[in-house]
Protein backbone atom coordinates (compact mmCIF):
# COMPACT_ATOMS: atom_id res chain seq x y z
CA UNK A 1 0.00 0.00 0.00
CA UNK A 2 1.55 3.51 -1.25
CA UNK A 3 1.34 6.65 1.70
CA UNK A 4 -0.85 8.62 -0.69
CA UNK A 5 -4.16 7.14 -0.20
CA UNK A 6 -2.84 6.29 3.59
CA UNK A 7 -2.08 10.32 3.69
CA UNK A 8 -5.85 10.99 1.74
CA UNK A 9 -7.66 8.68 3.96
CA UNK A 10 -6.10 10.15 7.50
CA UNK A 11 -7.32 13.67 5.89
CA UNK A 12 -10.85 12.51 5.44
CA UNK A 13 -10.77 11.51 9.03
CA UNK A 14 -9.70 14.61 10.57
CA UNK A 15 -12.84 16.95 9.58
CA UNK A 16 -11.75 20.75 9.25
CA UNK A 17 -15.51 21.81 10.81
CA UNK A 18 -13.62 21.82 14.48
CA UNK A 19 -11.19 24.34 12.76
CA UNK A 20 -13.88 26.42 10.74
CA UNK A 21 -16.19 26.65 14.21
CA UNK A 22 -13.11 28.13 16.24
CA UNK A 23 -12.39 30.68 13.29
CA UNK A 24 -16.50 31.56 13.42
CA UNK A 25 -16.53 32.09 17.07
CA UNK A 26 -13.14 34.18 16.72
CA UNK A 27 -14.71 36.59 13.98
CA UNK A 28 -18.08 36.56 16.45
CA UNK A 29 -18.67 39.47 18.56
CA UNK A 30 -19.19 38.21 22.41
CA UNK A 31 -23.01 37.75 22.62
CA UNK A 32 -24.91 40.07 25.22
CA UNK A 33 -27.65 39.08 27.88
CA UNK A 34 -31.15 40.85 26.60
CA UNK A 35 -32.45 42.79 28.61
CA UNK A 36 -35.47 42.10 29.98
CA UNK A 37 -38.90 43.89 28.90
CA UNK A 38 -40.88 42.38 31.64
CA UNK A 39 -41.12 44.72 34.05
CA UNK A 40 -41.88 47.73 31.32
CA UNK A 41 -45.31 48.57 30.78
CA UNK A 42 -47.02 50.30 27.40
CA UNK A 43 -47.70 54.26 27.58
CA UNK A 44 -51.42 54.22 25.93
CA UNK A 45 -52.02 57.35 25.87
CA UNK A 46 -48.55 58.69 24.60
CA UNK A 47 -49.30 55.86 21.83
CA UNK A 48 -53.26 56.82 21.37
CA UNK A 49 -52.05 60.72 20.83
CA UNK A 50 -49.21 59.72 18.41
CA UNK A 51 -52.10 57.73 16.57
CA UNK A 52 -54.20 60.89 16.30
CA UNK A 53 -51.45 63.66 15.20
CA UNK A 54 -50.86 61.10 12.71
CA UNK A 55 -54.21 60.97 11.61
CA UNK A 56 -54.84 64.47 11.45
CA UNK A 57 -52.25 64.79 8.97
CA UNK A 58 -52.56 61.71 6.81
CA UNK A 59 -56.37 62.10 6.25
CA UNK A 60 -56.50 65.65 4.74
CA UNK A 61 -53.46 64.49 3.12
CA UNK A 62 -54.80 61.85 1.43
CA UNK A 63 -57.93 63.28 0.19
CA UNK A 64 -55.94 66.09 -1.34
CA UNK A 65 -53.90 63.66 -2.84
CA UNK A 66 -56.76 61.23 -4.18
CA UNK A 67 -59.57 64.58 -4.57
CA UNK A 68 -57.32 66.65 -6.80
CA UNK A 69 -59.32 65.53 -9.71
CA UNK A 70 -63.32 66.97 -8.09
CA UNK A 71 -61.32 70.02 -6.82
CA UNK A 72 -59.86 70.88 -10.18
CA UNK A 73 -63.20 69.91 -12.39
CA UNK A 74 -65.30 71.99 -9.54
CA UNK A 75 -63.26 74.88 -10.04
CA UNK A 76 -62.54 74.85 -13.84
CA UNK A 77 -66.23 73.66 -14.77
CA UNK A 78 -67.46 76.13 -17.29
CA UNK A 79 -64.39 78.02 -17.03
CA UNK A 80 -61.88 76.69 -19.70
Amino acid sequence: MSAIPVQAAARLRTPALPAWRQFIRSIEPPTSPRPSFASQRGDWGRIARARVQQAAIYAPGMGLVLGWPWLAKAMLDGHM
